[in-house]
């Protein structure tokens, strides 16, 4: 793991584990993935009578959201240790920073009534999720599940209510916060972070630059300033709070 790494682990208190074994999944019944093989025909290949397959997983939608407190300027993250990160990059110790997530494994939840559940759980925030702002649906690890990952954000403050944190079985799950103005160091470190969290944050910071930009360049579109397909609102919002604060600590 690199320096900024075990620094991190130190801070959060995140305790190593360790890999004791492995079992193939034709010996257990899986309890959140389900692989399976697809039989198919490609017909955009000559020979498309030629029945093809696919391995691949079945596991349900998840929902992602980032924080941003705007007393402080903090985004709010989360850290914990992943074990198939563990298993294939033992040096990093499995750590990851991600945003707030979980699994839409309630089917009789929406999934803003999911992650309006996962804030609770994981940092102890209660956001109505009516205040939940949309900012895109992304096709998840589409080489093996293809499924729908939600990406939300939300702004809170010293206001917002809160509520102890409970986690789901043996979960450790750490709080971790990156300054806006650090966004850029926090992009560029060694930090492991999951390929959603990254491309989230990155999308704000470029909403950010490109905010700072428009005050001196007016003729700048909308339509330059956003990600293209990210909801407008959702970006609007939190890029203006996490401007205002930064405007306030400078």
């Amino acid at each position: 793991m690199q320096e900024n790494q075990e620094n991190t682990e130190e801070n959060t208190g995140l305790k190593e584990i360790q890999i004791t074994g492995s079992e193939d999944c034709t010996t257990f019944t899986p309890k959140f993935i389900k692989p399976k093989k697809v039989f198919y025909r490609d017909m955009n290949v000559a020979r498309e009578d030629i029945d093809k397959e696919w391995e691949m997983v079945d596991r349900p939608d998840s929902v992602h959201c980032l924080l941003f407190e705007e007393d402080t300027g903090d985004f709010i993250m989360v850290q914990q240790v992943r074990i198939p990160v563990l298993v294939n990059d033992p040096e990093s110790k499995g750590i990851v920073t991600e945003l707030c997530a979980g699994l839409i494994d309630n089917p009789e939840l929406s999934p803003e009534a999911t992650m309006a559940k996962e804030l609770r759980e994981e940092l102890g925030y209660v956001i109505p999720e009516e205040q939940l702002m949309h900012i895109k649906t992304f096709k998840s690890a589409v080489g093996s599940t293809g499924n729908n990952a939600y990406y939300y954000a939300a702004v809170v403050n010293k206001d917002t209510e809160r509520c102890d944190v409970a986690f789901d079985g043996d979960e450790c799950i750490i709080e971790r916060r990156v300054h806006a103005q650090e966004i850029n160091n926090f992009l560029s470190s060694d930090e492991n972070m999951d390929t959603g969290t990254a491309l989230t944050v990155l999308g704000f910071y470029l909403n950010l630059i490109n905010m700072s930009e428009e005050a001196n360049q007016a003729q700048m579109t909308q339509e330059q300033q956003n990600p293209p397909g990210w909801d407008d609102e959702a970006m609007q919002a939190v890029t203006e709070a996490v401007q205002n604060q930064v405007q306030e600590q400078s």
